[in-house]
């Protein structure tokens, strides 16, 4: 429990700017993974669909994600998961890639088991979108939790001017556990 209290502050803006999305928050499973396997989802299933897959309780040990975002603002590149704020617990999967808040590339990738969704921030400009706005998929083994997010129109901001514009995004993620 200790863990998920360093974490909030971490995590607080994206869930915070999901939320401004209209995001619902799921209710807690309750599951523990030292007593049920983690569960394994078909990539044809979730392709299908914004469907939001049971990711097992885990902590993450790699990944990484690229991504590029067009429009509004540009930005290409890829980043690195960051460990210490990248995790599922009680149902909730958030995986940070970068480190959120600055300057550079920072991408977080959030989930429950009703929504998914998106904030890639780079410099002053942030877009945070979510299963309304993108098509977002996961491919769900024991040891791997990987996705792609397609967006045709999200809504980019720059913090610095107020403005706000469209973008498109792309991106594709991988983490493991």
């Amino acid at each position: 429990m200790r863990r998920a209290n360093v974490l909030i502050p971490l995590i607080a803006a994206p869930i915070l700017g999901l939320a401004a999305c209209g995001a619902k928050n799921a209710e807690s499973s309750g599951s523990d993974a030292d007593t049920q396997p983690a569960p394994v989802q078909q990539a044809s299933d979730q392709r299908s669909s914004n469907a939001v897959p049971k990711i097992s309780t885990r902590t993450y040990t790699s990944g990484s994600a690229q991504v590029t975002v067009s429009g509004f603002f540009e930005v290409k590149g890829s980043q690195e998961l960051y460990k210490p704020a990248s995790l599922t617990d009680d149902s909730q999967t958030w995986l940070q890639y970068g480190n959120s808040g600055s300057p550079g590339l920072d991408v977080t990738v959030t989930s429950n088991e009703t929504e998914s969704g998106v904030v890639i921030g780079n410099g002053p400009f942030q877009v945070t979108a979510g299963n309304d706005e993108c098509k977002i998929t996961f491919d769900v083994t024991p040891t791997v939790v990987s996705g792609h997010i397609s967006c045709a129109e999200a809504t980019g901001y720059n913090k610095k001017s107020g403005q706000m514009g469209k973008v498109s995004v792309d991106e594709a993620f991988n983490a493991m556990s």
